[in-house]
């Protein structure tokens, strides 16, 4: 029951991520104003850091087979680490549902920034797709580098997988997920608005969303805390340094800094064209 639930959230993923990608692509690139172009895509970026998920996604797939087993074996709790041991639970069904429906709560909440213009919507759609890319690839690498039972094999009743998935407990892939949404939309949304009075808000309410969902996964057996801590620090990464990579200066920034003035490649990716243009 287990196994075939995680297919269906893992397919369920994959597909939130392709219809992020599909949405970004098919945008127009309309005409953009100077002062509230804060972010910009350019070929050679993207290229790179789709490059550069993509190998980090691949790369646990070039290991070496760990030896297969048919169940979790029962672990012996006593030689938990105290920080580790307080978290450790056993299997609730209930609490792992609720946890999935936080995970992609969280990674919905990005859509807050549709608030913006529309000329944004492209540059934020690209940036958001490429933040999951690479947090699901970074959580999938942890995986794959550090194989750790889960807390529910501490206990009797483990639920079956033939996947192995009581392996794969750190780092926590729903916490990472979940705060690279909180991360993304926190970033992003104090760019855009950083003297709005809703800038607050909208960050402490992703990040409490973020923050229940690593709850939900201690309380239903499925990580530990260091578990959480890692997917948090994971996800915030990837959330964060993404939106980093694609920030450029308003003109007034590049005035008073005395910076030479760039030019800024625009993909029309909707109709293949691309224009250039002088920001003066």
């Amino acid at each position: 029951m287990k196994s075939t639930c995680k297919s269906l959230r893992q397919r369920g993923l994959f597909l939130f991520i392709l219809g992020f990608y599909f949405i970004a692509i098919i945008q127009p690139v309309l005409a953009k104003e100077e002062e509230s172009l804060l972010f910009d895509i350019s070929l050679k970026k993207e290229s790179l850091i789709i490059a550069s998920s993509l190998a980090i996604t691949v790369f646990p797939l070039l290991l070496p087979k760990a030896s297969y087993e048919t169940e979790a074996p029962l672990q012996d709790i006593s030689r938990l680490p105290f920080f580790d041991a307080w978290s450790a639970n056993p299997y609730s069904k209930n609490f792992d549902l609720a946890g999935d429906f936080f995970q992609y709560t969280s990674l919905l909440l990005p859509a807050v920034l549709l608030c913006t213009e529309k000329t944004n919507w492209l540059s934020i759609g690209v940036m958001y797709a490429e933040s999951i890319f690479l947090s699901y690839g970074l959580k999938n690498l942890g995986k794959a580098l550090f194989p750790r039972y889960r807390p529910y094999t501490y206990f009797e009743g483990a639920p079956f997988s033939d996947d192995m998935d009581f392996k794969k407990s750190f780092p926590s892939g729903h916490t990472t997920m979940a705060f690279t949404g909180a991360s993304f939309l926190s970033s992003v949304f104090a760019r855009y608005y950083p003297e709005s009075q809703w800038k607050w808000p909208v960050i402490l309410g992703s990040f409490s969303f973020a923050t229940t969902t690593a709850a939900l996964r201690i309380a239903s057996g499925n990580h530990f805390f260091t578990d959480l801590l890692s997917g948090a620090l994971l996800g915030s990464f990837s959330g964060f340094i993404i939106p980093y990579l694609h920030r450029v200066e308003t003109k007034i920034n590049r005035k008073n800094n005395g910076a030479e003035k760039p030019v800024l490649v625009q993909l029309n990716i909707s109709s293949f064209s691309s224009s250039i243009r002088f920001l003066f």
